[in-house]
């Protein structure tokens, strides 16, 4: 009997090559003798971190299309899409899936669009509040468009839209507030496997400007493989009594559920990361996120009370400071935030989205 082949399609950042992981992860504990291959871009996040999770890869010349990038990588990009269709067209008939998933990202634009006008079972997965614009354009073509957040749901057409939350590899997590003001607060700060240089620019002058106050604290500082080595250079041994920094975090899940206040980004691996182990955030968006997509994803847990943002271009170490110090200081609204994360619980987005794409299947 010949195995069934599923594809997951796009790539280019974290927010969506792991909930294209995770899903893989699903499908091969529901279906053991499935083929589960990916596509992706050439040189995106995906080329590097799929292989190392086990699974073949098979990636495309294609080019980012967004005005978030210049006017030669757009004109690259544009001359780039028809090799990139027959490409895609070869690969589908090679591989034949049963159904293909777009998990977002220019490397799912091809590949989806080809499987869909050749009657192959096609859907996407939108991971942010506001759609990409592969995304956009591939709803027409689709079968279903997952969401994660229910705004996005708004940009497609909305017999196609179902909402199923993010698929990640973390259990839900009770909202428990351990601190109590008694103990020092512990305060995680990350930007990503590559850091983010304007929260670390400013984190810096945070805690060397803490003064007497640095009792009150335990921080971690995740700063990126990137520039490690000048926080190295920046931090010493000197502030080793309240301060521990590193440039990668292994178990992402275990940090999270030691802080107190976590401070990152607002990709929406973070914001799910954030969600799923009920921890208080303090958000600070990436500025130039495509159509301001980071923004949008804070939004929509600050708009519930269960997390705080503050945007790049506000952001001073005394407005940091000020932030950290007044939730250290107001426990109560610490625990209001947890509280009001109990309402989202992405555990069975696997499942749904499984269900849907197995025509129902058991």
């Amino acid at each position: 009997m010949k195995r069934k082949t599923f594809v997951i399609a796009g790539g280019g950042t974290g927010g969506h090559v792991y909930p294209g992981l995770a899903l893989a992860e699903s499908l091969v504990q529901s279906h053991p003798d499935a083929d589960i291959h990916f596509v992706g871009a050439e040189g995106g996040l995906e080329e590097k971190i799929v292989p190392q999770a086990g699974y073949p890869i098979h990636l495309l010349k294609v080019g980012r299309l967004h005005s978030s990038v210049g006017l030669w990588r757009r004109l690259k990009a544009l001359l780039m899409l028809p090799y990139s269709f027959f490409q895609s067209l070869y690969l589908y008939f090679k591989l034949r899936p049963q159904w293909v998933l777009g998990v977002g990202g220019f490397a799912s634009g091809p590949f989806v669009f080809t499987a869909a006008f050749c009657g192959g079972r096609t859907a996407i997965l939108e991971p942010n509040a506001f759609p990409g614009m592969a995304n956009r354009w591939l709803a027409r073509w689709v079968k279903y468009c997952f969401v994660v957040f229910q705004d996005a749901g708004h940009h497609f057409p909305a017999d196609k839209v179902i909402p199923v939350g993010l698929p990640v590899r973390m259990k839900k997590q009770p909202s428990v507030l351990s601190y109590d003001g008694s103990t020092p607060f512990k305060v995680l700060i990350f930007g990503g496997s590559q850091g983010a240089r304007g929260i670390n620019r400013v984190v810096g002058d945070w805690v060397e400007g803490l003064g007497e106050q640095k009792s009150f604290y335990e921080i971690y500082h995740q700063t990126g493989r990137r520039d490690y080595q000048q926080w190295v250079e920046r931090y010493g041994k000197k502030h080793e009594d309240f301060l521990t920094y590193t440039d990668y975090i292994d178990d992402m899940p275990a940090r999270l559920a030691w802080a107190d206040l976590v401070v990152c980004r607002s990709g929406v691996g973070s914001v799910a990361e954030v969600a799923m182990s009920s921890r208080p955030a303090l958000f600070i968006p990436l500025p130039t996120s495509a159509d301001n997509h980071q923004v949008k994803n804070a939004q929509v847990l600050e708009q519930l009370n269960a997390a705080l943002m503050i945007e790049e271009k506000d952001l001073t170490a005394k407005v940091l400071g000020d932030a950290i110090e007044n939730l250290r200081s107001h426990p109560e609204m610490l625990s209001e935030m947890m509280e009001r994360l109990k309402v989202i619980d992405y555990s069975n987005a696997q499942s749904e989205i499984l269900k849907h794409l197995m025509g129902n299947e058991k």
